[in-house]
């Protein structure tokens, strides 16, 4: 996940494969995150994921700019 969003993360991340982003860089994710298979993030806009969360299969984090 390091390499997919060019930032240091936490060893306490865990993903369950399949993961999809549309941009990558705009990815911000702490520490004790779980994230499921098949999760979807559209990033253009950003997406900031704190502390201790965790995210469910196939959920989908939709942020655009206008």
């Amino acid at each position: 996940m390091g390499r997919i969003t060019g930032k240091k993360i936490d060893r306490t991340f865990r993903l369950f494969p399949s993961f999809y982003t549309d941009f990558r860089k705009n990815i911000t994710i702490g520490k004790d995150v779980f994230i499921n298979s098949g999760c979807h993030f559209q990033d253009q806009g950003g997406i900031q994921i704190g502390d201790g969360v965790l995210i469910g299969h196939n959920v989908v984090l939709a942020m655009f700019r206008l």
